[in-house]
């Protein structure tokens, strides 16, 4: 995809937080239960738009725990990688959803991340 403006730092930072966010929470699917990441990138109009939805084994028990929830020595680093991705999506006026139901969490973004559009 030509003209982006954002720097392979920022799209190193989306991308290998969310595809980490994917593959820890497919993880902890149990056996037997079908293990799926799909990853989405386009430009829609004038937005880069990124789509990444993801099985996952439960819901969080709480509201406040609506991010895939970290064990062991992560716990550290636990919401590191949402807070990356948050400051790309903020650095480029963009949006960011996320949802969790049947057992499957997706992230959806929005950025005005085009060249012609920041200068």
């Amino acid at each position: 995809m030509s003209g982006l403006a954002l720097s392979s730092v920022e799209i190193c930072a989306l991308f290998s937080n969310l595809l980490d966010n994917a593959i820890e929470a497919n993880r902890k699917c149990p056996a037997g239960m079908e293990r799926r990441i799909s990853l989405l990138c386009a430009r829609r109009e004038k937005m880069l738009m990124i789509s990444l939805s993801n099985s996952m084994e439960k819901e969080p028990k709480s509201q406040e725990h609506r991010h895939a929830e970290t064990a062991g020595q992560d716990r550290k680093l636990h919401g590191f990688g949402m807070r990356s991705i948050r400051k790309v999506v903020d650095s480029y006026h963009g949006n960011m959803k996320t949802d969790m139901r049947d057992n499957e969490y997706s992230t959806v973004i929005y950025l005005a991340a085009f060249k012609e559009q920041i200068s």
